[in-house]
This record gives structure tokens, sequence and C-alpha cells, in this order.
């Protein structure tokens, strides 16, 4: 999400941009910025986007721009349209064989799939997107995929393989710091304890996802777990609290225009006028899920709201219209594959049935209810006898095997015995002359051997040093700044600065993960280490009492989410510019990171207003006589052994900045930075 400031730049260039690709990257920008928030005006910019894209005839801002309005469609619930977009997006896509771009498109495929109660289809999508992203070698993707496919389980009513799908997602997220997954998975994760009744975990996990969605105000997150948060609360018999969460939920559901969230608004509506027996209003509610269901050709959910229909006519006695409405939501539900909707019919329908008289049918619903529930409620077993089973075979092959082994040790022991006394034989037979030239062979191929052996060594050593050599030099956790951030933390608790000192933990929480996340690959996209970046600024500025300001300025055909860049590599020089050019400075401070694209390349410069290198030596100020830059050396290696790798010019230069009377005014660092396409 972009500040206001940003948001005005980007609506100022768009003003002037001429139609080219430059113009379509500025209306995908501004509509990142508008999706979450307000979905019609994102949807306007992602069409204005598709148009010039068209247009201009540039596959990529097509296939992105229909992306994107097939995404935004899908949150407000025009699945139709939704469809249609997505499924441009895939074709385009494919043509260009952008993996990111087919593992986003099959991800949204699924969520429309599932909404719309096509679960096969749906858990098709999660695994092509997850096989996308395991070529990609994408955590957080994976991790997102399994999410989707847990929730398709949940539809389905198989819970345990819901929540393994649901815990394996949580570990990739809590790995590499995904806090927004980790959210919507706790907040799925309860909605398993739901079904399996076991209510304190449900709301355990509910007020987890909440704490988090407040945080990164995700306003549609929030909506859905308070909804989730108060269904629970409505369930425990606690209405007053109930109503609170759901009247929350109800003013942001309104605000998105979310017509999938406010299907689910009017059925809970339905559901608590039920429980008061107020029959005619609760028919209302649950008649207007009905229309919006069949607006947005929607199924999933139906099931549910068919049964309390059918629940209230029986309770009013009339048996025939409470039957039919049974019947409607078990023929949806059979669709679906949705066991819990099932069973419920089931056990509704042979209430109904004895009402009316029809024992036979009665007793044919009942033995179906009980069938289904055992089927639910046994699937742990099952698979526990399935993995003790599994667990024994295991075992028994695992001791065939070692016995083979065994075996084969002493036919080979029996075997060199045997070598060993003909050999001896023939040594006995043979001439001095004969054992003399066989021994010096044996020399010879023994040193070529070795020779070659100690190559092999040599060689695999210099690759071992190259990989260590580059993993360290990505590894740019400073423990001094570690330190320093630490000691800031305890300065603002011991000034009862709570507010700063939660701020600062936070960002400094959220920038230690992005480090660990970041160095532990060889590239990863510009957006995130950007977003690194401007953490790290944010810190240093909060611990130098703001006596720094910075700015990025990053050249409108610069596509973030799409460029690969080595991490960590400019972070160095940005800690310089702090550390020896704005801290000895006795005003105020400014740095400036300017980044254009080349071929192959990201140019970057970092330029700040400092004291210069030449008066930064000859300060010995106590703060900072003991830091030690080793930045520029580790970078220029790191930029050496990555151009060599892959076969790229870099380059880099410290330049010292003067005015015209030849006065330090500050210092420039010029770099080259090999980057690669997503």
């Amino acid at each position: 999400m972009f500040s206001k400031n940003v948001l005005d730049s980007l609506l100022y260039e768009l003003e002037i941009a001429k139609e080219d690709t430059n113009k379509v990257l500025l209306l995908n920008k501004i509509y990142n910025h508008y999706k979450n928030k307000e979905p019609k005006t994102a949807l306007n910019y992602a069409t204005n986007s598709l148009l010039l894209s068209e247009k201009i005839n540039y596959k990529k801002g097509v296939a992105v721009s229909s992306y994107n309005i097939g995404r935004t469609n899908s949150d407000i619930g025009d699945y139709k349209k939704a469809l249609e977009n997505l499924n441009q997006s895939l074709l385009v896509f494919k043509e260009l064989n952008f993996r990111l771009g087919i593992a986003s498109v099959y991800n949204v495929l699924g969520n429309v799939h599932k909404d719309l109660g096509n679960y096969v289809q749906a858990l098709f999508y999660y695994t092509e997107c997850k096989k996308i992203e395991k070529l990609r070698e994408d955590n957080e993707g994976i991790g997102i995929a399994l999410s989707n496919i847990g929730n398709v389980y949940i539809s389905q009513g198989k819970y345990e393989k819901a929540l393994e799908s649901f815990f394996e997602s949580l570990k990739i997220a809590e790995q590499f710091g995904n806090r927004n997954l980790m959210a919507n998975t706790y907040n799925n994760i309860g909605i398993v304890y739901y079904y399996l009744n076991n209510n304190e975990k449900e709301l355990e996990y509910y007020n987890k996802s909440l704490l988090i969605k407040e945080q990164l105000g995700d306003k549609l997150g929030i909506a859905n777990t308070t909804y989730n948060i108060g269904e629970t609360l409505f369930n425990l018999g606690d209405y007053a609290k109930a109503l609170e969460y759901f009247d929350r939920s109800v003013k942001l559901k309104y605000q998105l225009n979310d017509q999938d969230g406010i299907f689910y608004i009017y059925s809970f509506y339905g559901t608590i006028l039920k429980s008061e027996k107020k029959f005619n209003e609760a028919l209302k509610h649950y008649f207007k899920c009905i229309s919006i269901a069949k607006k947005l050709n929607k199924k999933d959910g139906l099931p549910h709201v068919y049964n309390n229909i059918g629940e209230i006519y029986l309770e009013v006695g009339q048996f025939v219209k409470s039957k039919d409405y049974f019947l409607l939501g078990l023929k949806i539900a059979t669709e679906l594959n949705s066991n819990q909707d099932i069973m419920d019919l089931h056990k509704n329908l042979s209430s109904v049935y004895v009402k009316l008289d029809d024992f036979q049918k009665a007793l044919e619903n009942h033995q179906y209810y009980v069938n289904v529930k055992d089927s639910i409620f046994t699937e742990y077993s099952s698979k526990k006898i399935a993995e003790m089973q599994a667990k024994y075979e295991t075992e028994k092959k695992e001791q065939e095997i070692e016995l083979l082994i065994k075996e084969q040790k002493v036919k080979d022991l029996q075997l060199s015995k045997s070598k060993i006394e003909i050999t001896n034989q023939k040594n006995l037979r043979n001439s001095s002359v004969v054992v003399f030239t066989t021994l010096i062979l044996i020399l010879v191929l023994l040193f070529n051997r070795f020779k070659i052996n100690q190559r092999k060594a040599r060689l695999e050593l210099e690759k071992q040093q190259a990989e260590t050599e580059n993993r360290l030099l990505r590894s740019q956790m400073n423990p001094h700044f570690i330190y320093n951030s630490l000691y800031s933390i305890q300065g603002f608790v011991a000034n009862n600065d709570s507010k700063n000192a939660q701020a600062y933990l936070v960002d400094f929480a959220s920038l230690m993960r992005a480090i660990l996340n970041n160095s532990s690959q060889s590239f990863i996209t510009l957006e995130k280490e950007l977003e690194s970046l401007r953490l790290y600024m944010k810190l240093e500025q909060l611990r130098f009492d703001s006596k720094f300001s910075f700015e990025f300025k990053i050249d409108d055909t610069i596509d973030e989410e799409f460029i690969l860049i080595p991490p960590m590599l400019i972070q160095p020089f940005i800690e310089n510019s702090i550390i020896h050019g704005i801290m000895p400075k006795s005003g105020y401070g400014n740095i400036l990171i300017n980044l254009k694209e080349q071929e192959n390349s990201l140019f970057c410069s970092i330029i700040d207003d400092g004291v210069g290198r030449a008066e930064s030596n000859k300060q010995k100020d106590a703060l900072f006589k003991k830091h030690k830059s080793i930045g520029m050396e580790v970078t220029r290696n790191r930029l050496q052994l990555l151009g060599e790798e892959m076969k790229i010019a870099t380059y880099m230069e410290v330049i010292d900045l003067k005015d015209n009377y030849n006065k330090p005014i500050g210092t420039r660092v010029d770099m080259i930075i090999p980057i690669k396409d997503v």
C-alpha cells in the first residue's frame, strides 16, 4: 500500500504519461493501491490498463491486467466475469511461459471454483498452483496453495486432511514471516475446530488471526474473522457479544461491497431470527441468500440455507414444504460432495418422513445420516491404522534389507578370501621380473589416481569455498545494528515511551524475518528488497531521532514484482551513508536512492549530503569510532562473483561529491547489479 504522497505522485505521472508500456505499469501500480480498499476504483484502473495494453499490443500488460480484473471480480463475487478474465490471462501467461503469472491465475481460479462449489476443479487448480510454486522454489507460494487445498477439504468434510494442509502451510508461513498467510491459516484452523465441535480451540485460532489482521489493516480479513468469532459466540449462547462482532463484520462487508460475504451475513441473520422463533423474518433473510446465490451462480453455502428453511417449515408443521427444501439442499450438497451438509439433511429428512408416516424412507435417511457421520468422524482412526500399517510394512522391509546386507557381507568376505588365496598362489609362480614390472605399473596407476583425486578434491573445495563465500557475503545481519536496535528499544521502555517501543519492536521483528528469509535465497524480487530497505531506514530514523530523511526514486519502467535481484547488496552502502556521512554532520541529512533498469542489470545510485569520506575519517566521535564498515569490500566481492557466474559486467564506484569551491558535500555510490526476470 502506498502513502498518500506516493499515490498523488503516481496520479500526476499518469496525467502526463504517454500511451505506452510505462502508462500500463502506472495504472497497475495504482490498481494495487486500491484493490483491497476500494475494489470498484481498482477495477476501473485495471480495465484502463487492459484496454491500453491491447491497443499497443503489450502481451504482458494484457495478462497482468486481465488477472487483476479477474481477481477483483472474484473478491466481490462476480464469478462469471472473473472466470472470463482469468482464462484470458492464463492463455497469455502460458504463451509467455511466465510461471509466476501462471501460478497466480491457478490460485484465483481455485478460489472461484471453490466458491461456486466445484470442489474437484478447485483442488485441481490449487494442486497445479502448488506444482508451479515448487518449480519456482517459492515456499510462501507453496504455503498459500496448501492453505487453499485445506479450505476445499473443509467443504468436503475431510477435516483431518484439512488440518494437515493448514499446519504444513502454517509452518511455512512462520518460517518465512508471512503474517498475512499466518492470519489466514489461523482463521482456517479455527473453522476446522468449529466442525470438530472444539469451541475453545476455535476461538483461540480466530483471535490469533484477528490480531494479525488488525495489525495489517486488512478490512476484508477483519470482516471475515469477526464474522467467524460472532458465529462461534452465538453458538455458545453469548448473543450480546456475538452481535458486537457481527455488527462490525456487517459494516465492513457493505463498505467492500462483498456480495459473497453479504450472503453469509443474511444467512447468519436468518439463524438468529430462527433461534428467536421469528420465522417469517428468518425466511425473508434466507430467501435473500437464495437470490444472491442465483445472481452469483453460487452453490457453496446453499445446502445450509435450504436446510434451515426446511427446519422452519418442519417446526410450523408444513411437512411437505419442509421435505421439498431438505431435498433441494441434499441435491446441491451431493453435487458439492459436502459431507457435513449431507449428514445434516439426511437427519432432518428422517424426522420429516416420520411426520409424513413414511417410515421406510425415515429409516433409510437415518441410516444414511449414521453412515455419513461415521465416515466423517472415523477418518482420523482410519488414517492412524493406515499409518501404523505403513510403519509396520516399512520396518518389515528394513529388517529384510538388513538381513540381505548381512548375507551379502558374508558372501563378499568369502569371495574376498578366495581371491586372496588365488592371488597368493599366482604370486608364488611369478618371476622376480614380473613382480617388479607389476609393482611399477601399480605405482604409476596409484600416482595417477592420486593426482586425479587431488584435482577433484581441489575443484570441489574451490566450489565449496565459492558457495560458502557467496552465502557469507549474502548474510548481512550486522550484530552492531542488532545490538543498537535492542538498546534503542530498551531506551524507549525506560522512558515509558511504549508507543515508540512497540512500533520499533514490530518493525525490527519484521526486518529480522525479512533478512533471514532473503539471505537464504540467491535472488528475490526487487519489491521484497525495497521493502526490507525501507524498514531498515525507518528503524535507523527512529534510532537517530529523525536526523535524516530518505527517498527512493524508481524509474517508471521498473516493475518491482517481476524483477529478481541478489538480496542485500544495497543495504551496506545505505548504512555507510548514515553512520559515516550523515551522523557526523552537525545538521539534518538526506539520502537518495536512484534505480534504473538496464539490459540484464539494474543501475543503482546512493547519494547522501553527509560530511564526505575525508572528513568522516578525521572525526573520532565516540559513537562511531568502533564501527567497522566492511560493506564495500564485501559487496565488491559479491558483485565480482555474481558477474562471473552470470557472465554480466558488474560495476561499483564511490564518488566524493564537492561544490564549486572544492568542499565536500556528500558521497555517491554507483553500482551495476545483475538481475533476472521472474
